[in-house]
């Protein structure tokens, strides 16, 4: 979530890869319906390119990446198990950078 001043922002990668084509669009309007400007961003991939990019499996894991502005990977982490460990990284990050930081949080279909 976004914490006021600090600018952080949680970015939600949705992979429609199982998804059959016809039904996309339908997909994408549901998934616009849950964003909250400011707060919580859905990215929509409808290739896998996003999957491929950060080496992830949507299929059999939630996987938490935390990047910062500059485009920096600093901080990977999987599930709900280890959902307290990035939530600290971010929060060090915040006090220790004036610079925001933003969370991709895969979720899994």
């Amino acid at each position: 979530a976004h914490a006021g001043e600090s600018g952080l922002e949680v970015v939600n990668v949705v992979d429609l890869m199982g998804v059959p084509s016809l039904f996309h669009g339908y997909a994408r309007r549901k998934v616009a319906e849950h964003d909250r400007p400011g707060r919580i961003l859905h990215l929509v991939d409808e290739h896998g390119q996003l999957r491929r990019v950060f080496g992830v499996e949507p299929a059999h894991r939630v996987d938490i990446l935390i990047i910062d502005r500059q485009g920096v990977l600093r901080g990977r982490f999987a599930g709900q198990a280890e959902l307290a460990q990035a939530l600290r990284l971010l929060d060090s990050l915040d006090v220790a950078s004036p610079a925001p930081s933003a969370a991709i949080d895969r979720a899994a279909e």
